[in-house]
């Protein structure tokens, strides 16, 4: 075997495997062997590494469209396999044949990842080392959002929602909002975001499952109160002496205007004129910031704003006659 340019012998690929996974030992038992601290917090940013390796992994898994049959995606589709081009390597997704991408696979690729990330979090605490706490749990709702296209059972689903917002919790209770803004408010859109999802679900469940559309309501109710209330605690965070901004950093505005239209379909979600109000307000809202700030890409955002403006009057108008006449008829 030739020698490097260093003059030592070139590592062959076994002994690259063994060096890596002594460095992956050295982040697993770092809690007894007694490292510096600065190889201890070399050895948790690997795990955060192998962490973010597995997160895109569960997310190719996801988005990954296998042959019919059943070929890996690793192989040439075509008898040319162009081996002298410097073509770059297939993703490691695409090793996993299409009957290994299912369930069982992708929970195991999660427990990997959620394994580094815990290992990671154990050293690099919230006190003492925010921004990469917070990056850690924002990768550990990733790892678990990574899970939802795999699972099938509802109520399995709703509970990855409820430990994804739960998660997000940890800093919105610990940190001072004052001294770490951006990742405060990405807190609060995140779980907004993820409550919303939750919406979306549990009004899918309830519609295949309940005939009865008031039991229907009931039961989405508070899934609704919950997505309103993170996503006002979200847009609270631009009020200017208690009104919406007349305009918004252009690095916030998206989330801004994404927030604004969630809690708009969340309002929405209830059949109850006071509901809809809140839906129509929520909708000229964003109307009114788009007209006033014109911007790329947010053609379709003005278009359902301004249909939701013409239809909901309507609708409101309607509701509030049924609500009267119920009033009169008495209980």
């Amino acid at each position: 075997m030739s020698r490097g340019v260093s003059g030592r012998r070139p590592l062959d690929r076994r002994r690259r495997r063994g060096c890596l996974g002594r460095v992956r030992d050295m982040s697993m038992s770092r809690g007894v062997s007694g490292l510096p601290e600065e190889e201890v917090e070399a050895a948790a940013q690997l795990d955060v590494s192998f962490a973010t390796l597995y997160s895109s992994l569960l997310s190719a898994l996801a988005r990954a469209d296998p042959p019919p049959d059943g070929r890996s995606l690793a192989e040439p589709p075509s008898p040319l396999p162009f081996v002298g081009l410097p073509l770059p390597q297939p993703h490691p997704a695409a090793s996993l044949a299409a009957e290994q991408r299912t369930a069982a696979s992708a929970k195991e690729v999660y427990r990997l990842g959620a394994a580094h990330a815990a290992r990671a979090k154990g050293f690099l605490v919230l006190d003492g080392f925010v921004t990469d706490h917070c990056a850690i749990l924002n990768l550990e709702t990733s790892l678990l959002a990574g899970l939802l296209p795999f699972e099938a059972h509802p109520g399995r689903k709703m509970a990855i929602h409820k430990r994804r917002a739960d998660l997000l919790a940890v800093p919105l209770a610990q940190l001072n909002e004052d001294a770490y803004v951006q990742l405060y408010r990405q807190a609060l859109y995140d779980v907004a975001s993820i409550r919303s999802e939750a919406l979306e679900l549990k009004e899918a469940l309830l519609k295949v499952s309940q005939g009865d559309r008031p039991f229907l309501y009931a039961a989405l109710a508070p899934y609704v109160q919950q997505a309103v209330q993170a996503h006002r605690a979200f847009l609270k965070r631009f009020e200017v002496e208690g009104r919406p901004p007349d305009k918004v950093d252009d690095e916030c505005r998206q989330a801004y205007l994404s927030s604004r239209m969630a809690l708009a379909r969340a309002h929405a979600k209830l059949p109850s004129s006071a509901s809809l109000c809140e839906a129509l307000e929520q909708y000229q809202l964003v109307a009114a910031h788009i007209k006033a700030h014109p911007a790329d890409g947010m053609h379709a955002e003005a278009q359902l704003c301004a249909e939701m403006t013409q239809l909901l009057p309507v609708r409101i108008a309607h509701l509030k006659r049924e609500e009267a006449a119920a009033g009169q008829r008495g209980p």
